[in-house]
């Protein structure tokens, strides 16, 4: 399977990037537990910077970070604002990524995905 073959990009290296989708469960009186992590692999990846033009279109805040656009054959969670669902994480040279945008990519007959992922600050707590 080679994701872009159609553009002249099967020269791209894949690899298996490791992801973990975070539970933030809280207890009887409604404060955080500590984060679970399930692990999961987001598989036939390839990733690049974010550079020029794209950085210009992201949303205040997210212009000093490290920023990749990975594509997958993984579909990945994107968390929802005001809720308890998470955005699922991937590791990326040691360093783990924040998925802020999940969009369908179609290459050939494999349906694939576009992320946008952000370093997460872990002294911060991402």
């Amino acid at each position: 399977m080679r994701i872009g073959r159609s553009r002249g990009l099967s020269g791209i290296p894949k690899v298996t990037l490791q992801g973990r989708h975070p539970v933030q469960e809280v207890d009887s009186r409604d404060r955080p537990l500590p984060r679970t992590y399930s692990l999961f692999d987001a598989l036939i990846c390839t990733y690049q910077p974010y550079v020029g033009y794209d950085l210009k279109v992201l949303e205040d805040g997210f212009n000093t970070s490290n920023i990749y656009k990975v594509f997958t054959e993984t579909k990945c969670v994107v968390g929802k604002e005001g809720t308890t669902e998470l955005s699922d994480e991937l590791s990326i040279d040691g360093k783990w990524f924040k998925v802020v945008k999940s969009q369908p990519w179609q290459v050939g007959v494999r349906s694939h995905y576009c992320l946008t992922v952000v370093e997460i600050d872990e002294v911060n707590n991402g």
